[in-house]
Formats: C-alpha cells, structure tokens, sequence
C-alpha cells in the first residue's frame, strides 16, 4: 500500500462520481504505526497520528483534495481515543 495505489483508487473515485476513498489498511496490519499487527485489537504502542511510512499520508491527502475526493481512514477506537483531538486536527 503506496501512494501510486492510492492515487489509482482517488482517480476512479474522481472519474465516477465518488466522494470519497477508504484507507483501512494493508496485509492485516492497520494504516498507523500499530506494534500488534492485528484489526482486532490495537497494541499498547499505537499511534493514530503516525502512518505507515510507505503510505506518505500527506501527499495522498493532498493529492485526493485536489481531485475533490475526501478521504475516510478506518481506525480502531482505542489508540484514536487517548488522541483525538490531535489526530481529527491533523487529518481534518
């Protein structure tokens, strides 16, 4: 899960009419720094506000922004809780 794979699903969404495109994860593991590897729970260390390197969130952001497409990112509520108000800021 990259930029590219994303800019492709922005694009489509852009082309048909789409509001917005899901990010939830890659390979069972969350799109956050998560040090449990696992949906189902988060580990102690997770951190919302810190994305997977190989994501580049900002640029995706960005660059679905600039097509007029929103971005809804799944996460789980627990690390989201002890960190919300930093988090919505930064993704808002």
């Amino acid at each position: 899960n990259n930029f590219d794979t994303n800019k492709y699903y922005i694009d489509f969404a852009a082309r048909n009419g789409l509001d917005a495109h899901g990010i939830y994860g890659y390979a069972e593991t969350p799109w956050y720094y998560d040090d449990n590897f696992n949906f189902g729970w988060a580990g102690p260390n997770a951190d919302v506000i810190k994305p997977i390197p190989c994501l580049n969130m900002p640029r995706i952001v960005e660059y679905a922004r600039s097509k007029g497409v929103g971005i809804h990112l799944w996460v789980h509520w627990r690390p989201l809780y002890d960190k919300l108000e930093e988090a919505f800021a930064l993704y808002e």
